[in-house]
């Protein structure tokens, strides 16, 4: 379910949306508030990244409204937080992945109903940018359903085009 400006969530099912737990800071008062909280919840054994998701959504929001002809790829070497990248999958966001441990994680590590993969919907959403790939990973994210790439000299285009010739329509 595409998350748009229109939709409605409480922190509840965003929550559960996400596979995260979701606080309000505002509820709290401050994030401080809600780091006392976690403690004395017993909620202290395990690290936690305090963000502001509406500022993602939003952001998102804009890139849609102020570049409607662009498809955006969110670069996950920037920040990988499994919640972080739920969301921008949720949101319709596609992504640029440059090993194969973030292919993996886009493609399956979503949970089922936002990982592009086994599935096979939505094979576009992700591009292989790495611009020295390793030929294991390639033929890795061609396996799996990986068709977009990107090239950044006459070596990748051998590699691209060893692993084309074992692709079913190559």
């Amino acid at each position: 379910m595409p998350i748009t400006p229109a939709t409605n969530f409480t922190h509840q099912n965003l929550s559960e949306l996400l596979k995260t737990q979701i606080f309000d800071v505002d509820a709290f008062g401050s994030v401080p508030d809600i780091v006392n909280y976690r403690i004395a919840e017993g909620l202290n054994d395990a690290s936690f990244l305090v963000t502001d998701l509406t500022t993602v959504v939003e952001q998102f929001d804009q890139w849609q409204r102020e570049l409607p002809m662009v498809e955006p790829f969110y670069a996950m070497k920037c920040n990988p937080d499994p919640v972080i990248v739920r969301l921008l999958a949720t949101l319709g966001c596609g992504f640029d992945c440059a090993t194969k441990g973030e292919i993996e994680l886009v493609t399956s590590g979503l949970g089922d109903e936002l990982s592009f993969f086994p599935r096979g919907i939505q094979h576009e959403m992700v591009v292989y940018a790495n611009p020295a790939k390793m030929q294991s990973h390639l033929d890795y994210a061609a396996k799996i359903g990986v068709r977009r790439t990107v090239f950044d000299g006459e070596d990748e285009l051998y590699k691209l085009a060893k692993v084309n010739s074992t692709l079913p329509d190559g």
